[in-house]
């Protein structure tokens, strides 16, 4: 039986989803950068850092699955639907599209076009 290899976002997915700050960060560069929507991007990987453990303050969790995955070369681009636990016990899912731009096999950039606020009780933009 052929064991199947897990991709590296799978990685890079289960670290945000376990809150496990350390794995996170060894799957980025320095400099990574990211952008939520139309936020203005957040710089380092200290800042990248704080504002995902902030936000995961803000839910009990949160599980993705990917409905499509493009790649092209550094680039990889998903479409998927998001899973959010809130901290009332109830869920929701909401649908998202990321680009990743990576460097030398980390994290460089991450661009996330989500409309979250169903997550915290308010209609669809």
């Amino acid at each position: 039986m052929a064991v199947q290899q897990r991709e590296w976002y799978q990685e890079f997915y289960d670290a945000i989803e376990s809150k496990d700050v350390a794995a996170m960060e060894g799957l980025m560069t320095q400099d990574t950068v990211l952008r939520l929507g139309n936020r203005p991007p957040i710089h380092g990987i200290e800042a990248v850092s704080e504002a995902s453990q902030h936000f995961w303050t803000l839910i009990t969790s949160m599980k993705h699955s990917f409905e499509k995955v493009i790649e092209e070369g550094d680039t990889t681009m998903f479409e998927s639907s998001v899973l959010y636990t809130r901290l009332d016990g109830s869920t929701v899912t909401i649908p998202a599209a990321t680009a990743i731009d990576r460097r030398d096999g980390l994290v460089a950039a991450q661009r996330v076009y989500v409309d979250v606020t169903p997550l915290f009780g308010g209609e669809h933009a």
